[in-house]
């Protein structure tokens, strides 16, 4: 797999704030039958305040607002701890270079970094290995309409699981990259 999809479900919004829950799929272009190379971890919120990570209140009154099993992922699996948890990603992540995509530039990958450099340490992704889905479906000509009309494989999804998220944002990736090459 050369490519890493990554989506967090947070406390807070800014890069300090508290990560509930890490999900991650590795995967290759153009093939996307199995989504099966996955990664998803819930942290301990009581650890990661421990870690100085900050907690937001409208970001919490957000989460009241969100699906019942949404707000059940979140605590299924147990949570482990802040350091436990990043120590777990980037045994899964591995030493290759992958390119590792997030929903936007300056949110989920911006905040894992954040929490890697409170442990002292570099994310597993290189810099120049980032890559970003808004960008991208900006670029896709048609990329509305096509999502409009294909409605992407929902597989269960449920939203705000960040596993189930990164999973739906490969499927748009797929779907992005074959309309650029239809051009």
């Amino acid at each position: 797999m050369d490519h890493c999809m990554v989506d967090i479900e947070t406390l807070d919004t800014r890069p300090s704030g508290v990560i509930l829950s890490i999900g991650a799929v590795k995967f290759d272009f153009p093939a996307l039958v199995d989504l099966e190379d996955t990664f998803y971890v819930n942290i301990s919120i009581a650890s990661s305040l421990k870690a100085d990570c900050t907690v937001e209140g409208r970001t919490i009154q957000w989460w009241f607002s969100q699906s019942k099993a949404a707000q059940t992922a979140l605590f299924k699996p147990e949570p482990i701890g802040f350091h436990e948890a990043l120590s777990a990603f980037r045994r899964w992540y591995g030493e290759r270079p992958l390119l590792t995509w997030s929903h936007g530039s300056n949110f989920d990958l911006t905040l894992i970094g954040a929490a890697y450099d409170k442990l002292g340490q570099q994310p597993p992704w290189k810099y120049r290995d980032v890559r970003d889905t808004r960008t991208l479906f900006w670029l896709a000509p048609g990329y509305a309409q096509a999502m409009e009309r294909t409605q992407v494989r929902e597989m269960n999804f449920v939203r705000h699981n960040a596993l189930d998220d990164a999973k739906r944002q490969v499927q748009w990736v797929q779907t992005a990259i074959r309309l650029l090459k239809e051009v």
